[in-house]
């Protein structure tokens, strides 16, 4: 997958499980187009603790993986900071309204879906201002 022009440089895998594997093709797809090493944090695994992983792509294309468990206010903060100037893009696949969550819940639950990135319920007294635009419609 690439983001404007550029592949993913570094993935926060909240999900674990077949994840896992998507998330690191994500990455090293087109290695001419980077100009650093692919960044791989784990951060749950609500898709399963056991991941199959061919190693030979992780030393190959260098992947560096990370643990992590909770950062601190201060590196909220920051995070927040760097998404708002435009220096991290975080990928958002869609949007459902709020009185919809029962579906939203039921499309994340899907891994049939084939989404990746994130998927945000939005208050529908904001929706036509902050959701619309990441509709998903009736999937």
């Amino acid at each position: 997958m690439i983001i404007r022009g550029k592949p993913f440089d570094a993935v926060m895998d909240l999900v674990g499980g077949e994840m896992t594997d998507t998330f690191i093709d994500t990455m090293i797809f087109d290695m001419k187009a980077r100009s650093t090493y692919p960044r791989l944090s784990i951060a749950g695994a609500s898709g399963g603790n056991i991941s199959e992983i061919l190693w030979t792509r992780i030393y190959l294309y260098q992947v560096q993986i990370f643990g992590v468990s909770h950062g601190t206010r201060e590196e909220a903060d920051q995070l927040m900071a760097w998404i708002r100037d435009g220096q991290l893009k975080p990928v958002l696949h869609g949007a459902f309204k709020l009185s919809d969550l029962h579906h939203a819940e039921v499309y994340f639950e899907n891994r049939g879906s084939n989404y990746l990135g994130k998927i945000v319920n939005v208050p529908d007294a904001q929706w036509n201002e902050h959701g619309k635009p990441f509709t998903l419609g009736n999937v």
